[in-house]
């Protein structure tokens, strides 16, 4: 697959997580940027203090309802995506690379919406529950596996 087939594949997730999610606003975009290893380490570490390679990292845009008035759309924010990362933990999981994408996208989008899993179990909880209700709406069944040398 080339980058136009994941744009592709966001495009349709993002109409589904809409969906879902009951968003009225149809006039919302967020923009993706495709890192390499060394650009998604130094985002890491100068925005979240971290050492290790992400997948993908989330950069919400904080928008007042006058703006987003002014501007016609509510722009959410940021994702920058490691596709070398997401080719290793696909591997390593046992995930196809497309549900590995498909997972990528869902799970910045959430966070672009506000969703944390970090905050506490019940956040995880619900961010979780709502990101398997929109991949399996896509007829993808990705099961989350953490391990901790990913994050070192």
């Amino acid at each position: 697959m080339d980058m136009t087939d994941w744009e592709d594949l966001y495009n349709n997730l993002f109409i589904t997580a809409k969906e879902i999610l009951n968003l009225e606003n149809n006039n919302l975009s967020l923009a993706i940027t495709w890192v390499d290893k060394p650009e998604a380490l130094k985002l890491n570490q100068e925005y979240r203090h971290q050492e290790y390679v992400p997948d993908v990292i989330s950069f919400p845009t904080e928008m007042d309802e006058e703006l987003v008035k002014e501007m016609g759309e509510h722009e959410l924010g940021d994702l920058f995506i490691c596709y070398d990362v997401a080719l290793e933990k696909a591997d390593k999981y046992h995930h196809n690379i497309y549900e590995e994408m498909a997972f990528l996208f869902v799970h910045g989008f959430l966070h672009l919406l506000g969703y944390d899993h970090d905050l506490s179990l019940e956040d995880e909880k619900e961010m979780f529950t709502i990101q398997d209700k929109i991949l399996k709406a896509y007829n993808i069944n990705y099961e989350v596996i953490y391990d901790d040398e990913d994050y070192l």
